[in-house]
């Protein structure tokens, strides 16, 4: 792996990360009449909603405390809003358990009616043991699917592309490497394949993964351009992704019956499909057609406020005022970079700007501002106009 780590030792970071994680998941599907709902005070003041699971068939009584994630999904499951959810669980604790067991319990007697044979609703609560090891009784809850979730977790991912990559004559190099409760993200820009967009501005050929072991996202290998100066990275659009969920309920109620074998298999062919188009990708010819194409946004220049073209631009990308001002922020870091100082304000220097907020958002968001980057360069025509055009409005 040394050849494709650099020299803050991210991508090792990551494995140990990942290794330690995957040694105490586990997985429990039951029927989620079966769950009891409990919240108290933690010991540092803050509410926590634990899963109980009945014992049932052998099996002893589980504690799960749920996470932030478990705990939105809970609410989700029930019909509630993130924000709702919280209000809830915080300033009416002993209401909020009595709401969530009353509604999984009535959804699970309607299946129950609805269902042909009677059976009962299921819900796999996806954990991590204790530090006891793999067979505790108690752990931490961080996601509820239902019993059609696909797993496909980090580790899967990670060895059916990293072999791919380190045998790439393209000579990849990893740039940033995380894992958070929803997500897990790896990229990587290429030693070897980069070229001049323009004058001062370098860039280079990358490639992305991504992945959600709790639902959070899809499977996702992306094509990627990288700014070499500033390491924005922007999505070209080019992206496999494969989803978790079973897409219709038919194909959920078959992938809850399948054995561990079959569902191993159907994970390995998506491992060979995800290293076939991790091949495809790495030894691209695309890469020129982006610098291309970024040369092209570079003739696009602005021609009129540019505080009003960054607010025309969010109007378009639908951002909050917050991240239009991330833009902003961007804008102004952006042109003093080399490539951009003293150059107009362009197509292209709005894109950068956008993937610029990257470097301040929280780590699940990061490929959110890539994608928005790619989306400034894909503007329509009328679009682009309405931004390039733009003017202040007087006081």
């Amino acid at each position: 792996m040394s050849n494709i780590e650099n020299n803050s030792g991210t991508l090792g970071a990551l494995m140990q990360t990942v290794k330690e994680r995957a040694a105490r998941k586990t997985d429990y599907t039951c029927p989620q009449s079966l769950l009891q709902v409990a919240t108290a005070m933690a010991p540092d003041e803050t509410m926590v909603t634990s899963l109980i699971l009945e014992r049932s068939g052998g099996e002893p009584t589980r504690i799960l405390r749920c996470n932030p994630v478990a705990l939105d999904h809970l609410g989700q499951r029930n019909g509630l809003d993130v924000r709702t959810t919280r209000r809830l669980q915080s300033e009416y604790p002993g209401e909020f358990d009595q709401l969530t067991k009353a509604i999984l319990d009535k959804e699970d007697l309607k299946h129950r009616r609805e269902s042909k044979n009677g059976d009962p609703k299921m819900v796999m609560i996806r954990a991590y043991d204790d530090a006891g090891g793999v067979g505790t009784t108690t752990g931490i809850a961080r996601a509820l699917k239902s019993a059609g979730f696909k797993c496909y977790d980090d580790e899967d991912l990670l060895s059916s592309v990293l072999p791919v990559l380190m045998n790439s004559p393209a000579q990849w190099e990893v740039v940033k490497a995380h894992v958070t409760d929803r997500r897990m993200l790896c990229q990587f820009k290429s030693k070897l394949m980069t070229g001049v967009a323009k004058v001062g501005q370098l860039m280079a050929h990358g490639l992305g993964i991504s992945n959600s072991e709790v639902g959070e996202g899809s499977v996702v290998v992306r094509e990627l351009a990288w700014e070499l100066f500033c390491l924005n990275g922007m999505e070209t659009g080019k992206v496999n992704r494969s989803a978790h969920l079973t897409r219709a309920q038919g194909d959920a109620e078959t992938w809850a019956i399948l054995t561990d074998e079959a569902k191993e298999a159907d994970n390995h062919a998506l491992s060979l499909k995800l290293r076939d188009w991790t091949a495809a990708v790495a030894s691209s010819d695309n890469f020129e057609k982006i610098l291309e194409q970024y040369r092209r946004a570079g003739d696009d220049v602005i021609e009129g406020d540019q505080l009003a073209a960054v607010e025309a631009l969010g109007g378009i990308l639908k951002l909050s005022k917050p991240q239009t001002s991330n833009v902003l922020q961007g804008l102004m870091d952006t042109l003093q970079q080399e490539g951009h100082r003293g150059q107009p304000v362009s197509r292209a220097t709005l894109a950068s700007a956008v993937t610029n907020a990257q470097h301040r958002a929280k780590p699940d968001d990061v490929e959110d501002w890539q994608r928005l980057g790619a989306e400034v360069i894909n503007l329509k025509a009328n679009q682009w106009a309405s931004v390039a055009t733009a003017q202040a409005v007087a006081a």
